[in-house]
């Protein structure tokens, strides 16, 4: 498979590199922002808590794994894959068969 925009592989790559980057990185201010709450031991202790958190987090993972299917297929279409007949691609380089159009039927 050739791409006719393959610089955008790299790019993509990059962007999605920066977004996790920016996502996994600590929020010095963070601590700052939190409400405290009585007796969070005791909550967090619970099974309730720990099967929601449990549930939680599987779903989390889930929804990160869809997105980078997502952004990995996105690039591949935007970097516009090529696919040639076997007569034009032996005979031919990759410019010439994006100018190829298979014949009216």
């Amino acid at each position: 498979m050739e791409l006719m925009f393959w610089w955008l592989l790299p790019v993509a790559a990059a962007a999605a590199g920066a977004a996790v980057w920016a996502a996994l990185r600590s929020n010095r201010l963070s601590n700052g922002r939190r409400r405290p709450v009585a007796h969070a031991d005791r909550l967090t202790a619970l099974p309730e808590y720990q099967a929601a958190l449990r549930r939680h987090r599987r779903w989390l993972v889930l929804a990160g794994a869809a997105c980078a299917v997502l952004l990995v297929s996105t690039a591949v279409a935007a970097a516009r894959p090529l696919t040639c007949p076997p007569s034009v691609r032996s005979s031919t380089t990759a410019t010439s068969c994006s100018a190829w159009t298979p014949p009216d039927r």
